[in-house]
């Protein structure tokens, strides 16, 4: 869970959060969730959020991290309209989205429709 702000966040901030996600620097992940950025925050210019991107990208340490501080699964980008589980599939970065989709308790249809048929 992440602390409580320890100062006022800026716009170049999030633009770093978001590109040390992207990047997968996890020594500075850990220091903006450390300082209580909220990983859930939609920047505006980008129209996305850290989850997605880290998702998208591969990163599965990032993916962690944003999860244990309470990354919300659920949000989509505001552009693409992905959430993390789907850009990791798109991507095929299989492990990130056998994580999110645990995560989720997602189910996929075809294996909805096995269980069904027993």
């Amino acid at each position: 869970m992440p602390n409580k702000p320890t100062h006022q966040f800026h716009s170049s901030d999030w633009k770093r959060f978001i590109q040390a996600c992207q990047e997968g620097d996890a020594t500075l992940v850990q220091h903006y969730l450390a300082d209580g950025i909220d990983p859930n925050f939609q920047y505006p210019e980008i129209g996305t959020v850290a989850l997605v991107e880290a998702a998208f990208y591969g990163h599965l340490r990032i993916v962690q991290l944003l999860l244990a501080a309470n990354a919300d699964t659920s949000i989509r980008q505001q552009l693409g309209g992905l959430n993390a589980l789907e850009a990791a599939t798109q991507q095929h970065h299989t492990e990130i989205a056998a994580l999110l989709a645990n995560k989720n308790n997602y189910v996929p249809w075809y294996l909805r429709w096995f269980r069904l048929g027993k």
